[in-house]
């Protein structure tokens, strides 16, 4: 299992800016553009740490508190909205966005946010829906489709 630990260095930063670039060469998700430093900053993230150290995967995203979602939770509901989850290639199928959603899950109860959202504009989202559905009991709450004429 990777070591899930929260980021707290411009280093981790750096890597996760690097990581993102990858994932944008990737042109696995609609209108994706990676991230820079600056904008890590603005996020509260995560990191799963490999074998050599190495961030292998990332969870980054704020917390808020709900406005105009009420046929999911009453307004002023804490939550926290998931911007981005990324796996390395070479590490996914092993368990590393689950643990980085475990870590995330746990660290929130302990703060009190008892909410988890968040969207995907994945061009797998069959793969997609069912790893946040059926292996991390998430609910479909909306879907945004679109069509290019």
């Amino acid at each position: 299992m990777p070591n899930i630990k929260p980021v707290n260095s411009e280093e981790a930063l750096r890597m996760i800016a690097a990581l993102s670039k990858e994932w944008e060469a990737e042109n696995s998700t609609y209108g994706f553009v990676a991230d820079d430093v600056p904008f890590l900053r603005e996020n509260r993230c995560f990191a799963a740490y490999g074998e050599a150290d190495e961030i292998i995967g990332y969870l980054f995203g704020k917390a808020e508190a709900a406005k105009r979602m009420r046929s999911v939770v009453p307004d002023d509901t804490p939550y926290f909205e998931v911007e981005e989850l990324y796996v390395r290639p070479g590490y996914r199928s092993r368990g590393v966005g689950r643990a980085l959603m475990a870590y995330l899950e746990d660290t929130l109860r302990a703060e009190g946010i008892t909410h988890i959202f968040l969207s995907t504009a994945t061009k797998a989202y069959k793969r997609i829906l069912h790893f946040y559905i059926d292996e991390l009991g998430m609910e479909f709450w909306s879907a945004r489709l679109f069509k290019k004429l």
